[in-house]
């Protein structure tokens, strides 16, 4: 999955909690722990099993869904 689509998916399930501010910062560290790395470019893969781990770390239940949901699928 492109780090670009991670971390707009991510945006979108924090806006739900939050104002822009935080949700971008929280996306940004959602990002982060899935081992992205910005001299990498938005278009650098992450593995799927690495964001599930950290969907499992940062999300509740309700939220999980969510953000499944905003990358569709």
């Amino acid at each position: 999955m492109k780090a670009i689509e991670v971390l707009n998916a991510a945006r979108k399930t924090f806006l739900q909690y939050g104002n822009e501010e935080y949700a971008t910062s929280k996306a940004n560290n959602f990002l982060k722990r899935c081992g992205a790395k910005l001299e990498d470019g938005p278009e650098q893969d992450i593995p799927r099993e690495i964001i599930e781990r950290v969907v499992f770390a940062m999300l509740d239940d309700d939220s999980e869904q969510v953000f499944w949901a905003n990358m569709g699928g």
